[in-house]
Parts: structure tokens; sequence; C-alpha cells
């Protein structure tokens, strides 16, 4: 597999340096051992592998509510995902993030770790955030699993 580097998030508490990596080539076969990889190990809590995976999502903050927010994923891994949204979210934020697939609606409860404005002057692009899961339980856990393995 070739991977590059697509964000480095700020240290945590928790853990001491974030990276996403995107996968810039991988084979059918290396493909099929990574979702072997991460569909049995969908109930232990860990960060994982991020996978390409475009998805509707909508986000409301769990605080105050709050307007809903419509964006879409880009990468999603049973620890976390990346996010598009139309407007900035601070880190720290923490958000009720419903996924829209095939199979229904699937919502979780995360944490803006980090948030990107779109470089340039284009004020209509979306921003890309990161948001770590911050408590899903075995059954969220595994529904994502079996998204993460079931994708295209």
């Amino acid at each position: 597999m070739e991977a590059k580097i697509a964000w480095i998030g700020a240290p945590t508490p928790d853990v001491e340096n974030c990276y996403g990596l995107v996968f810039t080539r991988v084979s059918p076969d290396q493909l099929q051992a990574l979702r072997d990889l991460l569909l049995p190990l969908t109930m232990v809590a860990h960060v994982g592998m991020r996978l390409a995976m475009e998805l509707p999502v909508t986000c409301r903050l769990k605080s105050a509510g709050g307007p809903l927010l419509t964006g879409r994923t880009s990468e999603v891994s049973r620890g976390g995902m990346s996010l598009r949204l139309p407007q900035t979210v601070k880190p720290g934020t923490v958000l009720e993030v419903t996924l829209h697939s095939d199979n229904g609606p699937l919502t979780l409860e995360g944490a803006v770790v980090w948030a990107q404005p779109p470089d340039g002057d284009n004020t209509d692009a979306l921003v890309d955030h990161g948001l770590r899961f911050t408590s899903p339980t075995w059954s969220v856990s595994l529904a994502l699993g079996f998204l993460l393995a079931g994708r295209p």
C-alpha cells in the first residue's frame, strides 16, 4: 500500500500525535485484507485505520442542539471520521452525527479534534474536520464495522 499524510492533529491527553493517512494505492487483495482486519476488531476500542468513504451526514451540537449541519464524510474508521461541513466547528465541540447509508441511518457521538478551512478565497467550499468518537457502544461499533467492511 502507498499512503500520504493528510493531516496532523493536535496532541490530546490520551494521544501524543495524531496523523491521518490517505491510501493512494491499494491492490484488491490488500483492500480485502484491510476489511478482514477491521471486521473482527469492531468491538475493540482503538482508533484504527481510516478508509475512504463518502456518505451524506447530518450533525447537531450535542450540548445546545442548534441548527442541523449537512455535510459529507470523506474517510471513516471505527474510532473517528473526516467530515466536510459548511462551516467551521471548533475543536473540542461534541457533535451528534448521523451517517446516511443504503442500510439506513447510524447516529454516533464524537468530538471535533481539528478543523481546516479551505485554502484560498473559495468561501463556498466545505470545511474539513476530524472527529473522534467519544462513547460508541458495542452495537454502534459493530454497525460501523459492518458499514466499513461492506463498502464497495
